[in-house]
């Protein structure tokens, strides 16, 4: 039984996003992270400055984390994670 596998053309389109084989276009996963960050942060009512007090991380790195202009490493990762009580696959839920 053969398995498909989805890949991308290597194609970029206008805005930066990969593009499917087929055309279709898939949002790159650091500004589908940045976004799940932002929503956490929003539901958490903070804001980044208090987060990231919190946190005890960088303002300005983990605000190009959340607009998706940096990738995190795992210890971030797992910063945030044990600040927003949960996961890191919950944190990465959706992403």
């Amino acid at each position: 039984m053969k398995t498909k596998t989805l890949t991308t053309s290597g194609h970029k389109n206008a805005a930066g996003s990969a593009r499917l084989s087929p055309g279709k276009e898939i949002e790159d996963v650091e500004i589908r992270f940045g976004n799940r960050l932002h929503a956490l942060r929003l539901k958490a009512n903070l804001s980044q400055l208090e987060l990231t007090q919190i946190l005890g991380i960088n303002r300005s790195y983990y605000s190009q984390i959340e607009r998706g202009e940096k990738v995190c490493s795992l210890q971030i990762l797992e910063v945030l994670s044990l600040g927003y009580r949960m996961s890191m696959s919950e944190l990465l839920d959706g992403v």
